[in-house]
């Protein structure tokens, strides 16, 4: 069942409605659903159960790139998209705490037991400068600075 979803999931993103297409733009575009945060949350959520000890879901999530390289677009690793909308998600003051919490999740998820994929968000150097700032200045508490932690 869990290959179904995988495949569900991340081999037909190219069709406008398919699930993967539909959670992987909730996922990058957080902005556009402020009014109800539970919809990135159980994005995040979702996909955390997907690659959840299964380094094959975690190499074919990791293979996932937004950007255009035929229109002059930086390619980016869905990883790191992940990350920067935790980083955007952090900025806004109107942004509800269960989005970036849900961000952190599914990168706590990720990074767990896969040195691959530590490579890979390693690979920016900014990223562990962010997630300890995050640390330290989080302005949502304890929850968000015990799961930076």
């Amino acid at each position: 069942i869990v290959w179904i979803i995988i495949i569900l999931i991340f081999y037909v993103i190219d069709k406008p409605h398919s699930a993967g297409s539909l959670l992987l733009e909730v996922i990058e575009n957080w902005e556009q659903t402020l009014s109800d945060p539970y919809k990135v949350w159980f994005a995040c959520d979702i996909l955390s159960h997907i690659i959840r000890n299964n380094e094959r879901a975690k190499e074919i999530a990791g293979s996932i790139v937004f950007g255009d390289e035929a229109n002059g677009e930086d390619p980016v690793p869905l990883l790191h998209q992940i990350v920067a909308q935790l980083l955007m998600s952090t900025k806004n003051p109107s942004t509800n705490a269960r989005i970036p919490i849900g961000y952190l999740c599914l990168l706590c998820t990720w990074l767990h037991e896969s040195p691959a994929s530590v490579s890979l968000f390693l690979a920016e150097s900014t990223h562990v400068q962010f997630v300890s700032i995050l640390c330290l200045e989080s302005v949502d508490a304890d929850i968000t600075n015990a799961q930076c932690s």
